[in-house]
């Protein structure tokens, strides 16, 4: 869903890509974000993670733990959403 999601924001006078009631929520709930690596789909300011990509966005800016440390990660998570 995300690429349909992406292929109607990059085109958005196509009819090419799903339903008409699909391209109408896909533009009014999220924006294309355009940066210089690559273009991004947001909602709310926020970029979309799709299931795949949940745990490295999450968990790859914590720092490394120690095996007595388990809850920091969430309350990290919690301090910084």
């Amino acid at each position: 869903m995300y690429a349909t999601i992406l292929a109607v924001l990059l085109e958005p006078h196509s009819t090419t890509h799903a339903t008409a009631q699909f391209r109408f929520w896909a533009k009014r709930m999220f924006r294309l974000v355009t940066t210089p690596h690559a273009n991004l789909v947001a909602h709310e300011n926020r970029p979309v993670a799709v299931k795949d990509q949940i745990y490295h966005s999450s968990f790859s800016s914590l720092p490394p733990l120690l095996p007595s440390q388990r809850a920091a990660p969430l309350a990290f998570l919690r301090a910084h959403s």
